[in-house]
């Protein structure tokens, strides 16, 4: 091996070192997902038994099409926002920097995630054409912020 290859491994190695002890994991966004989790979070509702969670939720609809007036449904593609507070993770680092925070989208996987029923949905489905489909950011108050875009086909009397 001559010097200058053995110098370049060196630097990787180096760098491969630098990058393990910031990260603690080879994916940096697998590390930011993990840092908003207390060592007992458990992925469930964070409220204690009995108590409501509120969850402030939208629709931001982009396109109406596909209206069955046999099936009496119609089809549409929006954005649904979720704003909820959970109090178990840690987001006091990111509250100092007045400004919302994104995170990688798959920290969803992570986190405790509400679950919303449209009554009159035929079907629902996360749209996967556009890419990105989900926006999760830690709001400067601590709040979390979710929006994902979905493919709905919802029932609707027709005379």
């Amino acid at each position: 091996m001559n010097k200058k290859a053995f110098l370049k491994l060196v630097l990787q190695v180096f760098i491969l070192k630098i990058r393990f002890n910031i990260c603690k994991s080879n994916n940096p966004a697998e590390k930011l997902c993990t840092d908003l989790l207390p060592d007992d979070y458990h992925i469930e509702k964070p409220s204690e038994e009995g108590i409501i969670t509120d969850v402030l939720t939208w629709i931001q609809i982009l396109d109406f099409g596909d209206i069955n007036e046999a099936k009496m449904d119609f089809a549409f593609l929006a954005y649904v926002i979720n704003i909820w507070n959970d109090s178990r993770l840690k987001v006091d680092s990111y509250k100092t920097s007045g400004q919302a925070t994104i995170l990688y989208a798959g920290c969803r996987d992570y986190i405790w995630i509400p679950d919303i029923i449209y009554e009159s949905a035929k079907d629902v489905k996360a749209d996967q054409k556009f890419v990105p489909s989900t926006l999760l950011k830690v709001l400067p108050y601590g709040a979390i912020y979710l929006s994902t875009l979905y493919s709905f086909r919802a029932r609707c009397v027709m005379d």
